[in-house]
């Protein structure tokens, strides 16, 4: 029986999260995926936002590796202190452009720890069914993220300078 993309499990437990057991209850790479894209303890020490990186162009399932080849150094890539960070990002940037793109946004995603992005079903709460993971603590990093993200998307006010109704700077008064 040939293995199912990662992509098409996530997006099987996306659309059926109370299924989860049967869907991914024993595989290993749900697991490793999902805890480090919900234990703050598990971020990757690798530089925000998204690197340079060309997708992979070949037909599906002629793609030079996938997730689960990759699986182990996920591990010792992105969590240890002794790597120089050049050689770190480097690693990151050749596994995204040797896998799957749908594998790509995942991994993606996992740097983030933003899954809930790719699949907004797939919860703390979900993922705890198969993997240790804290749900408080995933909750919160994704809340205060989510409310980085709406700040971030507001226009700067200084408070010198008030906006109107329209979004644009109101000229100031002579004094």
């Amino acid at each position: 029986m040939a293995q199912k993309f990662i992509y098409k499990i996530l997006q099987d437990i996306n659309d059926n999260p109370d299924k989860i057991e049967e869907i991914a209850g024993t595989d290993a790479l749900v697991r490793i995926i999902f805890e480090n894209a919900f234990n703050p303890a598990n971020k990757w020490i690798l530089p925000e936002g998204t690197p340079p990186f060309k997708k992979a162009d070949e037909p599906d399932g002629m793609f030079p590796t996938n997730l689960y080849l990759e699986a182990r150094r996920i591990g010792y890539i992105f969590k240890r202190d002794d790597l120089k960070p050049i050689k770190r990002e480097g690693l990151f940037i050749e596994m995204l452009e040797s896998v799957d793109p749908d594998e790509a946004k995942i991994l993606l995603a996992i740097k983030e720890q933003r899954l809930d992005k790719l699949f907004p079903k797939i919860t703390p709460a979900v993922a705890s069914k198969v993997a240790q993971i804290n749900t408080e603590e995933a909750d919160k990093m994704i809340a205060d993220a989510q409310v980085a993200e709406d700040k971030a998307k507001q226009p700067h006010q200084s408070a010198s300078q008030k906006r109107g109704p329209d979004g644009k700077f109101l000229k100031k008064a002579n004094k």
